[in-house]
């Protein structure tokens, strides 16, 4: 199976909150774990709020930062193209998601399309995962 992490998935894996049990336990049990590129700048912006909101110490922030740089390049990374883009805009208008959370499903559609078909898709954003639901992706 190949796990598909949106951004707000792919944080708990790198700072405990709920749900950072079961997404670490299914990373486990996965052959790869997927995300769209766009995840590595939003993941830095999550951790730089988690830091100013003082969620996280300087020290955690630094420390994560290096394990998540170091970790990037063993993720399955989809790269945003002309065509990816073109179905996050339809799965955007249909869903009526921000372009960031249907370029993240429109990863996980490409994943499936191109590869293995038991794709499954976390997020932490219900109306994202009630649309890869109707995708028909598992979810978390």
């Amino acid at each position: 199976m190949i796990l598909y992490l949106d951004t707000s998935s792919l944080v708990k894996l790198y700072v405990l909150e709920k749900g950072s049990t079961d997404i670490r336990s299914s990373v486990v049990a996965s052959v790869a774990v997927a995300t769209s590129v766009i995840a590595y700048p939003e993941l830095h912006s999550a951790l730089t709020r988690k830091r100013r909101k003082r969620a996280i110490s300087e020290r955690e922030y630094n420390e994560i930062v290096t394990v998540f740089d170091r970790e990037w390049d063993t993720f399955l990374r989809i790269v945003v193209t002309d065509l990816l883009a073109k179905t996050a805009g339809r799965l955007s208008k249909e869903y009526s998601l921000t372009g960031a959370d249907a370029v993240h499903l429109a990863s996980a559609v490409e994943i499936r399309e191109k590869g293995p078909k038991d794709t499954r898709f976390f997020s932490s954003d219900g109306r994202l995962n009630a649309a890869a639901k109707k995708e028909r992706f598992e979810t978390n």
